[in-house]
């Protein structure tokens, strides 16, 4: 059956199982009505539901895709992991999560979208905060205008930038590596309006993984006779730059000064 048509079938089968009878209302803790509903108890059509969700899973569809293809307004992100779950599909973990597919779609979006340039101010929808990746605005004195940064780290290099008088920007162009690959790098630094250097600032997490790795050296090769290319993946790189912080001084600083993502958000809807 096409895909089109099994997700069809896989809306009617959700509509009906999961969203048909109201068990109650209440009120969540944002203060907002909610509605609960009662999970139908229709095996077969849970057996129906289970044979599409998982063929549509395991052929590298990952939730947001799901969702989407689905398009019913409640079934959100984390109803759709938790259906998935409930259903018994065994669903994948660590570097798994980002499949050929998957990858296959985000390469052809940013191809027609241009997703990853400017990405705060054209997908606000995007922007996370949690305790792992503290994200922010902050006002890049170079530029005179504000710019996301991702972390505490990417604000500790900034800091440096701007109290040096350095010329800088971020996440500015994205490149091509080759088979549809694009490559975004942090920071863009430049002399005289002239882009000499493209610095990475990466954690932990970014430089054990394998495949995130592969593209930053690929990338350095492609263009290393264009620019230099360097990467900070030591906090003590950084905080050397900054001679005066610590670890934490910089983390507790970064939370305090950095408008806060849900602050930009409601200033560009008003835009």
């Amino acid at each position: 059956m096409h895909t089109d048509l099994l997700f069809d079938t896989a809306r009617q089968l959700i509509q009906k199982i999961y969203f048909t009878e109201i068990k109650n209302k209440r009120v969540n803790r944002y203060g907002q009505q909610e509605v609960v509903y009662k999970i139908s108890d229709d095996e077969e059509s849970k057996r129906l539901l289970r044979e599409i969700l998982e063929q549509k899973y395991n052929e590298g569809y990952g939730f947001k895709l799901i969702v989407k293809k689905v398009n019913i307004p409640e079934f959100t992100y984390t109803r759709c992991r938790k259906v998935l779950k409930d259903l018994g599909i065994e669903l994948r973990t660590g570097y798994n999560v980002i499949t050929d597919n998957l990858k296959k779609v985000r390469s052809e979006n940013a191809k027609i979208n241009n997703n990853f340039t400017d990405w705060p101010t054209k997908r606000p929808e995007l922007i996370k905060n949690n305790n792992r990746f503290i994200g922010g605005y902050y006002f890049n004195k170079s530029k005179n205008k504000d710019v996301y940064l991702r972390s505490s780290w990417e604000y500790a290099y900034a800091l440096w930038l701007d109290n040096q008088n350095i010329e800088w920007d971020i996440e500015v162009q994205q490149y091509d590596l080759g088979d549809g690959v694009k490559y975004l790098p942090d920071f863009f630094i430049y002399e005289n309006g002239n882009l000499v250097k493209i610095v990475e600032v990466k954690s932990t997490f970014y430089y054990t993984s394998e495949d995130r790795m592969k593209k930053f050296y690929k990338f350095q090769e492609l263009y290393k006779d264009t620019f230099q290319v360097e990467i900070l993946k030591e906090l003590s790189d950084i905080l050397n730059l900054n001679s005066h912080a610590s670890k934490s001084s910089l983390a507790r600083e970064w939370k305090k000064n950095r408008i806060l993502s849900e602050e930009k958000i409601n200033v560009i809807s008003r835009i």
